[in-house]
């Protein structure tokens, strides 16, 4: 088994409350806790962990010199969803809610994103398995635990994967800078898949040419783009919008 150390409270908590995977030790620096940490504490210890107090220096070591809190958890590896029972899952379901990113690679970004995906309902991420960030601890502490409540897979091929959401069907609809239609002008009924593209190149090519359809957001400023975590924020919310409204 693999595993990793997740720092910081918030990833920490929300890996011990949803309990999707093995957790083995808890570092700590100190045992003057305050009221939040000392929470944190008593649910590691219902989970049977055990507690290590270890120097700062070692802290930042487990950390991999990122801000840790004050505590790191040894836990088993981040639990990626098998792909194709990821699609088999979804298969037949209605109102589908899906975000399939293109080779973000900064990772503060992907978890920004992933923070949002989850307050926004997404039902499942699909992340390329070659030249794109992993879901890292750092990644894991950005989002604020989000990670852990989202299925999250590693697609061999998105332009294949596309093609097989379309059976179901789910419309896909892919982020592009240079698209005539406006985000606002569509109708994001039924199953819906948002493609985000990497963060200075965009969509690749044939991911472009899979997408039903390609939309902008209206910029007024002189910088010709938004933040790639910004905008998928942006998308999202809109048909968490319509749905709500049509409810």
């Amino acid at each position: 088994m693999s595993y990793e150390y997740v720092y910081g409270f918030q990833p920490i908590l929300e890996i011990l409350k949803a309990e999707r995977r093995e957790v083995f030790e808890l570092y700590h620096s100190s045992r003057n806790f305050d009221a939040v940490s000392r929470s944190l504490i008593e649910k590691a210890k219902k989970r049977g962990l055990s507690l290590k107090e270890v120097s700062k220096e070692k802290l930042s070591e487990l950390s991999a010199q990122a801000l840790h809190q004050g505590l790191v958890l040894k836990t088993e590896a981040y639990p990626y969803v098998d792909e194709g029972f990821l699609i088999e899952q979804m298969r037949g379901r209605q109102n589908l809610f899906i975000l399939i990113l293109d080779q973000i690679q900064d990772p503060q970004n992907l978890g920004a994103i992933l923070r949002t995906a989850h307050c926004a309902g997404v039902d499942a991420v699909f992340i390329p398995e070659r030249r794109a960030c992993e879901i890292t601890p750092l990644v894991q502490k950005v989002s604020a635990g989000a990670s852990e409540y989202l299925k999250i897979s590693l697609a061999k091929n998105l332009a294949r994967l596309i093609d097989f959401l379309k059976e179901f069907p789910v419309w896909v609809y892919g982020a592009c800078a240079e698209a005539k239609a406006a985000y606002t002008d569509l109708d994001y009924s039924g199953s819906v898949a948002w493609v985000m593209g990497n963060e200075g190149e965009g969509l690749r090519s044939l991911v472009k040419q899979k997408c039903d359809a390609l939309v902008s957001i209206p910029l007024r400023g002189r910088i010709d783009s938004l933040n790639v975590s910004v905008a998928t924020g942006i998308l999202l919310y809109e048909v968490l919008r319509q749905r709500v409204l049509k409810k």
